[in-house]
């Protein structure tokens, strides 16, 4: 266990760090990860722990520990985990090699340091900008093999290629974003302009299948208005 802080409870030292990437209490050498931290009104922040080093020290299953710790230690545990998968991924070799499982719901990938976040960050960033396999595989100039009888495909990918995904990714983030900055920053002009002139204004439009048999038309269009008052008015309309 990597320790953070200790502080003394009944004349025994209590040891608060990191271990397997998790929060950790030692209590009298005894490691255990079933920790979390809470705010009581009265007494302030505490750490509450349970198991063995509990039951070891005081025969009981379950305690709480009052220490002015406990308010900042996420944050300081969040910063320890950093550093441990920053030289997790330091020591890499860039041809390690990697499956990533893929299908139109979820993508996972498998291999060296696999629980290290940057692996994470990647099958959520996937999922995220909606990135098929076959993007990957032209991007990465790999093959990739379908799985029989499943929708997952399987892509062997170098940690270097992992690196080039990810890059990948963060750009492509950060273009979303920029339109989601523009959009707004367009969408609060038609309210202000909806406010000023007490008419509705259109804020966006699409086409969608027409969801009534009894119309003669296949397609309607859903029309979103900004309102004087600061909220949306959506409107559905049959085109014949």
């Amino acid at each position: 266990m990597k320790v953070i802080t200790s502080f003394v409870k009944q004349g025994t030292e209590i040891k608060v760090g990191v271990m397997n990437k998790k929060l950790a209490i030692d209590i009298n050498g005894v490691v255990t990860t079933d920790v979390t931290t809470l705010r009581h009104k009265d007494h302030g922040w505490y750490y509450e722990t349970k198991g063995k080093a509990v039951q070891d020290w005081l025969g009981r299953n379950q305690i709480s520990l009052v220490d002015t710790s406990a308010e900042k230690i996420k944050s300081k545990v969040k910063e320890v985990i950093s550093e441990i998968e920053a030289s997790e991924l330091s020591k890499i070799d860039n041809s390690e090699k990697y499956k990533l499982v893929h299908n139109y719901k979820r993508s996972f990938i498998f291999g060296k340091n696999d629980d290290n976040s940057f692996f994470n960050e990647i099958c959520e960033n996937i999922k995220k900008q909606r990135i098929q396999h076959n993007e990957i595989a032209e991007l990465l100039n790999v093959e990739y093999e379908a799985i029989e009888y499943s929708d997952d495909v399987n892509l062997i990918l170098t940690f270097a290629k992992l690196k080039k995904l990810n890059d990948y990714l963060d750009n492509k983030n950060k273009e979303t974003e920029k339109v989601k900055r523009k959009i707004k920053l367009e969408n609060d002009k038609k309210f202000e302009q909806a406010m000023n002139s007490n008419q509705p204004v259109e804020l966006y439009r699409y086409t969608v299948d027409c969801n009534d048999d009894a119309e003669a038309c296949d397609a309607d269009t859903i029309i979103t208005y900004a309102m004087p008052d600061g909220t949306t008015r959506t409107e559905r309309c049959h085109n014949w």
